[in-house]
């Protein structure tokens, strides 16, 4: 109980930090915080909606770019598309736009086997993702949670892993029988 008590406590101060005072470790705490007791697409955005109320960081830079908002939207919903390089200005960013760059993480997330590396290749493919993350050190710590609560209960990041894990089952099987085959064919010719 006063586990939970003190947890309550740090995310209401978190929730107070001032953009410009934010940090890496306060976007690690963000991410979780958007991610808290949100397992499916539709209750992230929900929580999304209501962290954006709260969180004086989050409300400050959807003041600043608009469209933020759509963007975490369609990043957090998880679903697959085509992915799209979006090439434009973090200046310039319409809401479509911004609704591409989101549904753009999830391809990014499914060719790289680590969140991390997903997450960089978003920025790589979206240029105002890149410009965000060198101006907000901390947006990249939260989108790296985000993205590996987006794998761990989406319908292909499971199918993904139960389908590496045949195929490494049965490489290693074939290697095993080809390794036994030539002991026991060396076998004979001594």
């Amino acid at each position: 109980r006063r586990l939970k008590e003190i947890a309550g406590v740090s995310i209401y101060f978190q929730r107070l930090v001032p953009l410009e005072a934010f940090k890496v470790e306060d976007g690690r705490a963000l991410g979780y915080d958007l991610l808290w007791k949100a397992d499916f697409s539709k209750q992230r955005i929900e929580r999304l909606t209501e962290i954006a109320e709260k969180s004086r960081a989050l409300r400050e830079l959807c003041l600043r770019h608009s469209w933020m908002k759509a963007m975490l939207g369609a990043a957090l919903e998880g679903s697959l598309h085509r992915n799209k390089a979006v090439r434009t200005k973090l200046v310039c960013v319409s809401d479509k736009e911004a609704i591409q760059i989101g549904k753009n993480l999830v391809p990014s997330l499914m060719t790289e086997q680590l969140a991390t590396a997903g997450v960089n290749e978003w920025r790589v493919q979206n240029r105002a993702v890149k410009e965000l993350m060198e101006k907000q050190v901390w947006f990249e710590p939260m989108v790296v949670v985000l993205a590996k609560g987006i794998v761990k209960t989406a319908a292909w990041g499971l199918m993904a892993r139960v389908i590496i894990g045949a195929v490494l089952s049965v490489s290693d099987l074939a290697t095993d029988l080809f390794v036994l085959k030539q002991f026991w064919d060396g076998g004979e010719e001594q």
